[in-house]
C-alpha cells in the first residue's frame, strides 16, 4: 500500500483527498494492482474469498496508510498552501 502512495501521486491524492470515496477499498485494490497487476474487478470479486481475519487486517493496513497520507498531506499544505 505504501507502494501506491509513492508510485501513484496523482490518483493517491485524487482517491484519498475525497472522503466520501471509499478510501480503504480503493487503496487495496490499487496495491493488488501495483503487486500483482491485478484489475480492480478481479479484486473485487475475489475479496469474500478472503478470511474475514485476513480482510480485518488489510483493511487496518489501509486505514493506517490513510492516516500518514492525511498527516503528510496536512503537512504540506500548511508548508505550501493552495493557491486555488
Amino acid at each position: 500500500m505504501k507502494r501506491v502512495v509513492s508510485e501513484w501521486p496523482y490518483s493517491t491524492e485524487h482517491n484519498l483527498s475525497n472522503i466520501s470515496l471509499n478510501r480503504v477499498a480503493w487503496l487495496g485494490q490499487a496495491a493488488c494492482c501495483i503487486h500483482s497487476k491485478t484489475p480492480c474487478t478481479i479484486t473485487m470479486e475475489a475479496w469474500h474469498l478472503v478470511s474475514k481475519e485476513n480482510r480485518d487486517i488489510a483493511d487496518s493496513i489501509a486505514s493506517k496508510i490513510i492516516s500518514e497520507y492525511e498527516f503528510n498531506h496536512n503537512e504540506k499544505e500548511k508548508v505550501c498552501p493552495r493557491l486555488f
